[in-house]
């Protein structure tokens, strides 16, 4: 696996760091370190190449160069190689550039940044990356309690609806080494509209029924594949109006550290875009978010 860690040195570049050293991957696994110097939009020819400036600039990168080589000392044990660079430019344009080059499976980025010239992966910069990235992309959040990161991932929620792009999420979180006390709750929801005249709802009754079995052979399905990995897998099936709600919900209630959802999806009565309610539950989970980008095969 090829790994593409965005990190500024903010708390929660440093938090994505301490769950890449949790994170089950194979042990060839491959890491890369990018920090991305976006410089003010100059409005004049002279203000950019002001010495001034430019020297403030290029002591800035040597800042991050020499907290990229300590974060690459830190991490050098955990993975079979450790390289790092610096790019300027947009940020998102950039980690999705390298990840290309790369051919990355997966970037891994804190929720928030805190570096003194941009301000990069605060709110609608993560979902630009989320949504453009041309790989996996694995959103990290401290904990919701202390702020601290989990030393091992002991509960991880998966999402399915029955889409390629879900059955894509089960099957990579099936691809990792997870520890056998690892628990997996495989959760589905079938989403209720509640605008539904009753006689509709009625007459539609045997589709219900039949939604209902096949939403169960999907949790069974993922089941299955996932327990070649670990044991300790379970399954939950909700009806409700709001499918990110309910995803949401079970997360904190379940105390679980991180989220895995397809990149989009639909259900079978309705056509829904779960990159609506994956864009919502990167928003709003109070825990991390791992978003798979999985190939769908394409339709006539």
């Amino acid at each position: 696996m090829k790994i593409l860690l965005a990190t500024d040195g903010s708390s929660h570049a440093q938090a994505a760091e301490s769950l890449l050293q949790a994170l089950p991957v194979p042990a060839d696994s491959e890491l890369s370190l990018i920090s991305v110097l976006e410089a003010p939009p100059w409005r004049s020819e002279a203000a950019s190449e002001h010495a001034a400036l430019r020297q403030e600039l290029a002591g800035y990168r040597r800042e991050v160069e020499e907290r990229l080589d300590r974060e690459v000392g830190a991490l050098q044990s955990r993975f079979a190689s450790v390289t790092s660079e610096v790019r300027e430019g947009h940020v998102v344009e950039q980690i999705c550039a390298a990840a290309g080059e790369q051919n990355a499976n997966l970037i891994v980025a804190g929720a928030r940044g805190g570096s003194r010239i941009p301000r990069w992966l605060v709110g609608g910069t993560t979902d630009k990356l989320a949504r453009h990235a041309p790989c996996d992309v694995l959103v990290v959040r401290p904990g919701e309690k202390d702020g601290a990161t989990p030393n091992t991932l002991r509960r991880i929620l998966v999402a399915i609806d029955g889409s390629p792009s879900s059955r894509g999420a089960v099957e990579r979180l099936a691809s990792l080494p997870l520890e056998d006390d690892c628990e997996v709750i495989v959760f589905q929801v079938l989403a209720v509209v509640r605008s539904f005249r009753m006689d509709i709802l009625e007459e539609s009754s045997d589709l219900w029924e039949a939604e209902r079995r096949q939403a169960h052979e999907d949790l069974a399905w993922a089941a299955e594949r996932l327990r070649n990995v670990t044991p300790n897998v379970k399954t939950v099936l909700h009806e409700a109006e709001y499918v990110s709600d309910e995803i949401l919900t079970l997360a904190q209630q379940k105390s679980v550290d991180l989220i895995v959802v397809g990149h989009q999806g639909r259900s079978r009565v309705t056509q829904f875009l779960l990159g609506s309610v994956s864009a919502a539950v990167l928003r709003h989970a109070g825990c991390s978010v791992w978003i798979v980008r999985s190939e769908e095969p394409a339709t006539a």
